[in-house]
């Protein structure tokens, strides 16, 4: 069964945050030797997973400071004012503190929306569009008129994570299951919502799905530990797809679209 909400918010702005050092995906199997000991070409990643290169953040950077930083960005943008903010919601897979306090508390202060209410969402790579949505749940009700919804993930923890792995073990199916973790990245992002200005402006509605008999396909952090990332790249792809398909038809279905009502489709996965 899918959930299905109608919209109630539109984005007024957006904010990022890009670190200045890049690391490009051939220096990354080049480094691990990949052609040498996996049999995977230096430009495998590049090719396959269609990434040339990731951000970096210093060594003492924190989520908390590329979420503020894209924050203050998209504030700037819509001219609001960080002490108009009603609620902040974090929303990264990486925080400052592994339990305690939540980011957005961290978020909060340095921008000092002081008369927000605050709270992480976790949801691996969903909880962007989790926060998103929830936003949009809170300006319904009319708790919230202006949302921030913020992150700031530094995935390049476990690229290193699996480039030390890889070089001092491993054959060709470890650098498979591996592979996902070099594909990530260090980036802020913010987004400032507020109520629809009509009702053809903003969301027009939001469909979710959950199938958790597909968890163990990427899995990081067992038992609490901070680990590789351990990814099923192939059958996450397939299912994606499948999935993907499916929930086309009924998102449709609900909006009362067809194909040429879409000028634009963006695919993220």
């Amino acid at each position: 069964m899918y959930m299905y909400t109608q919209g109630h918010s539109r984005i007024v702005s957006t904010g990022i945050h890009l670190p200045q050092e890049r690391l490009s995906s051939k220096d990354i199997l080049l480094e691990v030797d990949s052609k040498n000991r996996f049999g995977v070409p230096h430009d495998w990643l590049g090719r396959v997973m269609g990434i040339q290169e990731r951000r970096i953040a210093p060594a003492n950077m924190l989520p908390s400071d590329m979420a503020a930083t894209a924050a203050r960005q998209a504030l700037e943008m819509a001219e609001v004012k960080a002490d108009d903010i009603d609620a902040v919601i974090y929303t990264g897979v990486v925080r400052d503190y592994l339990l305690e306090p939540a980011t957005a508390h961290v978020v909060q202060d340095k921008l000092k929306a002081s008369n927000a209410v605050v709270f992480d969402v976790t949801n691996a790579c969903h909880g962007f569009m989790n926060g998103i949505h929830l936003m949009d749940t809170l300006i319904a009700t009319g708790q919230v008129k202006r949302g921030l919804v913020v992150t700031g993930e530094i995935g390049s923890r476990y690229i290193y994570k699996a480039m030390n792995t890889l070089k001092s073990k491993g054959n060709r199916e470890t650098f498979l299951k591996l592979a996902g973790g070099l594909t990530l990245g260090d980036a802020g992002a913010a987004m400032v919502m507020g109520p629809k200005l009509g009702p053809d402006s903003g969301f027009m509605g939001f469909m979710l799905h959950s199938q958790g008999q597909y968890s163990g396909l990427c899995t990081c952090g067992t038992e609490g530990h901070d680990q590789v990332l351990e990814t099923d790249m192939p059958s996450i792809l397939h299912q994606g797809q499948r999935l993907l398909g499916e929930m086309y038809v009924e998102a449709m279905k609900k909006l009362g679209w067809i194909p040429e009502n879409i000028s634009k489709c963006l695919y993220s996965q």
